[in-house]
């Protein structure tokens, strides 16, 4: 609790315990999904360990055949409006997710999420395509966003609920994918 001129009030969490709080709370819905522990980051994606090439994102997996390279953010200063209109801190962290898994050679996947929302995935349509493709499921419930006037957004993406993708799709389908 906080003493302020108006009297007590709860003391908030500050931004980097709430991030990662949320990486997480990430990496234990993938842990299960995956069959691999799932860590996060020390330093929330900004170590480079010398000659390790698979430390990359906010959180990563015990597995070397995972391909992703996940960035996590939850943050209040996005809403779909922004997202769909090509504004907005959404573009940034795609960007950000975008140099870092380039750099790793792994397949950019954004989480996302604020507070009372579900959490939200994003990732390059024509990777999400290799999916239905290999696994013939698609999910019900996404966005596709195919242009915009942001710079990292220079892709067509796709946005979907987190829980229903980690329903729909198991560690074989997306090994699978990948030898499309």
């Amino acid at each position: 609790m906080i003493m302020t001129k108006r009297g007590l009030r709860k003391k908030g969490i500050n931004g980097k315990g709430k991030g990662a709080g949320f990486e997480s709370d990430v990496c234990k819905l993938l842990t299960p999904w995956w069959g691999h522990d799932f860590h996060r980051v020390p330093a929330s994606g900004g170590l480079h360990w010398k000659k390790v090439d698979s430390v990359g994102g906010d959180i990563i997996c015990e597995d070397k055949l995972f391909p992703l390279s996940i960035e996590c953010k939850k943050q209040e200063d996005w809403n779909f409006d922004q997202v769909v209109s090509g504004v907005g801190e959404v573009y940034n962290y795609w960007s950000q997710c975008v140099r870092d898994a380039m750099e790793h050679g792994k397949v950019p996947w954004l989480v996302f999420s604020k507070n009372l929302r579900p959490k939200f995935f994003m990732m390059r349509l024509s990777d999400y395509n290799k999916f239905i493709v290999s696994s013939k499921k698609n999910l019900p419930d996404t966005v596709v966003i195919t242009r915009s006037s942001h710079k990292s957004f220079g892709v067509p993406v796709l946005i979907g609920f987190l829980d229903q993708f980690l329903q729909t799709y198991t560690k074989q389908d997306v090994l699978n994918s990948l030898k499309l």
